[in-house]
C-alpha cells in the first residue's frame, strides 16, 4: 500500500480530531504513559512518537522534560501538532518506511495508530523501524484496539451538532475480513455557506498472538500487555477491549 493511500482521509479528519476524539483519549493515555514508561527510561530520554496526530502525545511528553520527534503521514495533522507543540520536531513520513537520523531511548505510539496498519507485512515492517530507531535497552510503549472493541462499537451512529458544525459518525465492522471502518460527514461554515467535507477511516483488528510475534520477529523482547481498562483504569469505550503493549530492544 503506498502512502498516499493510506493516508486517505485523514485530512479532512484532523480538525474533527483535535477536537473531539484526541483530547479525550490523551486526557486519560498520557496519566498511563507516564505509569508505563517514565520509569523505564532517564530523565531527559528523546522518545520518539509514532502517528503523532495532533500533538497531544508530544506535548505532555516535553512538559515532562523529554526531547520529542514525532512522525505523522497528514501533514494535516502535523500542522495542529507543531501548533500545538512547538518545541518537538515534526516530520511526515510513513512509518512502514521511516528511517530515523538518530538513536532514540524510548518510542510510543497512541490511540491505537497501529490498527490503522492494514497488512500484517506492514506492522512487521513499523516494529522494525522502530526497533532500528531505539537505542539499546529502548522501550516501545503502544495500545492497540482488540475485537471486543471493534464488535462492540464499530456498528454505532452518533451525531454533533453545533453553532458552527455538525458531525455525522458512522462506523462497520467487518469480523471476517477483520477490517472496521469509520465515515465522518462534516458541515462547517465556509466563504459561500456551509461546506461539506468526508473523513473515511479505515483500522484493522489484529489477533493478540500476531502483534506478539511481530514484535519478537522484530528484534523486540520482555513484551508485557496491559488491558487499559482492567489493569490501567482507563474508562467507558476508551478502555473497552483496547491493549497497552510494553516491550524493549
Amino acid at each position: 500500500m503506498r502512502s498516499k493511500d493510506i493516508s486517505t482521509g485523514y485530512g479532512p479528519f484532523a480538525w474533527f480530531y483535535d477536537m473531539y476524539w484526541g483530547k479525550e483519549y490523551h486526557s486519560f493515555a498520557g496519566a498511563i504513559v507516564e505509569r508505563l514508561l517514565f520509569s523505564e527510561i532517564p530523565a531527559g530520554s528523546r522518545i520518539l512518537d509514532i502517528g503523532c496526530g495532533t500533538g497531544h502525545m508530544a506535548r505532555a511528553l516535553i512538559a515532562h522534560g523529554y526531547p520529542v520527534t514525532g512522525i505523522d503521514i497528514s501533514e494535516e495533522m502535523l500542522s495542529y501538532a507543531r501548533k500545538k507543540a512547538a518545541a518537538a520536531e515534526f516530520i511526515l513520513a510513513d512509518a512502514r518506511v521511516f528511517r530515523a537520523s538518530r538513536l532514540f531511548q524510548a518510542a510510543v505510539s497512541t490511540f491505537e495508530s497501529l490498527n490503522h496498519i492494514l497488512t500484517p507485512a506492514g506492522l512487521r515492517a513499523v516494529f522494525r523501524n522502530i526497533h532500528t530507531a531505539l537505542a539499546r535497552d529502548g522501550v516501545l510503549v503502544f495500545d492497540m484496539l482488540m475485537e471486543e472493541a471493534y464488535r462492540s462499537s464499530w456498528h454505532k451512529t452518533a451525531a454533533i451538532v453545533e453553532e458552527d458544525h455538525v458531525c455525522i459518525i458512522r462506523g462497520s465492522y467487518d469480523p471476517v475480513k477483520r477490517i472496521g471502518k469509520t465515515n465522518i460527514t462534516m458541515f462547517r461554515p465556509g466563504h459561500r455557506g456551509w461546506v461539506r467535507s468526508e473523513a473515511n477511516l479505515i483500522q484493522r483488528c489484529y489477533p493478540l498472538g500476531l502483534i506478539v510475534r511481530a514484535l519478537e520477529q522484530a528484534g523486540f523482547s520482555d513484551t508485557v500487555r496491559f488491558s487499559a481498562a482492567a489493569d490501567l483504569g482507563m474508562p467507558g469505550d476508551l478502555g473497552l477491549g483496547r491493549v497497552f503493549f510494553k516491550a524493549r530492544k
